[in-house]
């Protein structure tokens, strides 16, 4: 930085100091009249402070010789107050500006007595009014006015009597003094009213800029706030044109959905959605399938491109979960979110190549239950277009559950109808077997008990022994037949006993029906695997044994040739229902086993 700018910094922060004592509440507004008014005041006192310093040594010297003690006493005081004057912090600027313009006042006066007219002594009460006018305004110049009249008639008053001596040589005739007189008044308020009208019209011009300032900036601010009120407006009004539109929108897609659900059939169904989704998402393929009630992904509509052009050997239209492995629409499927993908997938085989993927899957409930998925939009896709989806989906989701239940109500009424119609066939098998069975009773009567009545008369080693005992045991073979028609007729076996399957086994391999089929087949080998840790069964006996039989005898029939036939028995635990059977429970249960090798 110059030194003169040091200087000039230097003197602006000097200035300030000074008037923030002198006027302290004026200081910001430094658009005020009263601000101008003390810095004019500033200058003044400034001013002949520094011009003090260099002419109060010649003046003091010269005041000194001629014994002016009076103006030279009076010069000191004024110097020294107008030190007082800027510096002090208790006087207004009233005042201070009072004090500064008698002391203007006195200093001329003095002058003028002690020197003459031809001094500054004129020049200084000039002066005095006109400052007045400037400081303090027209009323006080007024005044000032009529104190520099009075003073100049006290000291014409005073010549003329001769109080100082002598009479002035300047003025021909009293007459002449009068008149000039009265002429330095004339022009002192011509000069002083002048200034005073000046600076009224100064402050008026300026307060009328700055009412005129005020109105524009109030005017300016209620401008601004009617630009933002009404931008706010056309915003809301676009938002509100734009939710409309996007409302008028959805409620198109969700008709055409409707639309679509109510007049095509399932099968035209799928399709025509999907062909409604690739419109909205501007994509080229695309999926729509259903979680069936075994957890597959099914889906009957995929775009006829994806068919014809995936060259996979295994493809199909059915994805079990467990193929669904780590891909983008297994994972959503899975957490029932949406996802997509802007990048080169890696497919299998023969799949045609996926750039670009957005999947969402078809939520209600909290359970994934169909999925849509897109691929290869011309450009990236971004979230908007999975909120379009999204919403595709929310109206999809809950018309797919309730053709999803309806299917399945279908499906169990009509199992209803078969199992109805079923047990009417049943029951009148039961009918029929019914009247059969007892019929065959009445026959086997005589077949059964009789044989009994022969053994016990009977040598144990008769020849005729054996046959009395095989036609009893066929007899009670043919028993068991009709308590079989007996099951049919009355729907549950009877008969039920606490059995051992080991012991059903053993009495089985020692029967006559045994026998005879190892006769048919001698080259197969009966193995058997009993365990001897095997719970008891509650069941009907003859049932199980009839069951055994038949099992044996298709796996003897099965073989071709000699092999083996393995009968075993064990313990199962079963931790969830076997599926396929209703009435098969958790729990524990006695295994029956029969296998061959042919």
């Amino acid at each position: 930085m110059k030194p003169t700018e040091n200087k000039s910094g230097y003197f602006q922060r000097f200035q300030t100091l000074v008037i923030s004592r002198m006027a302290p509440r004026v200081v910001i507004d430094k658009d005020s009249l009263t601000y101008w008014r003390v810095r004019i005041l500033f200058a003044i006192i400034l001013t002949g402070l520094l011009i003090g310093i260099f002419f109060f040594v010649p003046v003091t010297v010269m005041l000194i010789k001629e014994k002016m003690w009076g103006l030279l006493s009076f010069d000191w005081f004024v110097w020294l107050m107008g030190i007082y004057l800027l510096l002090s912090r208790r006087l207004r600027f009233e005042v201070r500006a009072a004090i500064a313009l008698l002391m203007v006042y006195g200093l001329g006066l003095a002058i003028l007595i002690n020197v003459g007219p031809l001094s500054g002594g004129p020049a200084w009460l000039f002066a005095f009014a006109v400052l007045v006018a400037v400081l303090l305004g027209a009323k006080a110049a007024m005044v000032g006015l009529a104190i520099n009249a009075i003073t100049l008639t006290i000291i014409c008053w005073l010549i003329s009597a001769g109080f100082f001596g002598q009479t002035f040589p300047f003025f021909y005739t009293m007459e002449a003094m009068i008149v000039a007189g009265a002429n330095f008044m004339l022009l002192n308020a011509i000069a002083a009213i002048s200034v005073a009208v000046l600076v009224k019209g100064l402050v008026s011009t300026h307060e009328k800029e700055k009412t005129l300032y005020r109105v524009l900036k109030k005017e300016r601010l209620h401008l601004i706030e009617a630009k933002k009120k009404l931008e706010h407006e056309v915003e809301e009004r676009l938002n509100a044109e734009k939710v409309l539109r996007a409302s008028e929108e959805k409620e198109k897609l969700r008709n055409q959905i409707a639309d679509i659900f109510l007049t095509k059939t399932d099968e035209e169904m799928y399709g025509e959605i999907l062909s409604l989704v690739l419109d909205i998402m501007k994509s080229k393929y695309g999926v729509f399938g259903y979680i069936d009630e075994n957890g597959a992904l099914v889906c009957p509509s995929m775009t006829r491109d994806i068919w014809d052009q995936c060259q996979m050997a295994d493809k199909d239209v059915i994805f079990p979960e467990e193929t669904w492995g780590d891909s983008i629409w297994g994972k959503g499927l899975r957490t029932g979110k949406s996802a997509y993908a802007n990048k080169r997938f890696k497919v299998p085989k023969g799949h045609i190549p996926i750039d670009r993927c957005l999947t969402v899957p078809l939520v209600f409930h909290d359970r994934s239950i169909g999925l849509f998925t897109v691929a290869n939009k011309t450009e990236d896709y971004v979230e908007s277009d999975k909120k379009d989806l999204e919403a595709v989906a929310e109206y999809v989701a809950p018309v797919l559950y309730a053709m999803s239940e309806r299917k399945q109500a279908e499906k169990e009424l009509q199992e209803s109808k078969e199992k109805l119609v079923r047990s009417k066939k049943m029951e009148s098998l039961g009918l029929m077997a019914g009247g059969i069975a007892h019929d065959l009773n009445n026959i086997l009567s005589g077949i059964v008990s009789y044989p009994d009545l022969l053994l016990m008369d009977l040598e144990k080693d008769s020849p005729i022994r054996k046959p009395v005992e095989v036609i009893k045991e066929s007899g009670q073979r043919a028993a068991d037949v009709v308590s079989d028609l007996l099951t049919v007729a009355r729907g549950v076996a009877t008969g039920k006993e606490v059995m051992s399957l080991n012991t059903l086994v053993e009495e089985y391999l020692n029967s006559a029906e045994y026998v005879k089929l190892n006769k048919m087949h001698p080259s197969i080998a009966i193995k058997r695997k009993l365990d001897s840790d095997l719970l008891n069964i509650h069941c009907s006996p003859t049932h199980i044994k009839k069951t055994l039989m038949n099992l044996v005898a298709n796996a003897s029939d099965a073989i071709e040739g000699s092999g083996t036939i393995t009968i075993s028995t064990t313990n199962k635990y079963l931790d969830e229902p076997l599926k396929g059977y209703e009435d098969v429970r958790t729990g524990e249960y006695s295994m029956l086993t029969i296998s061959d090798d042919g």
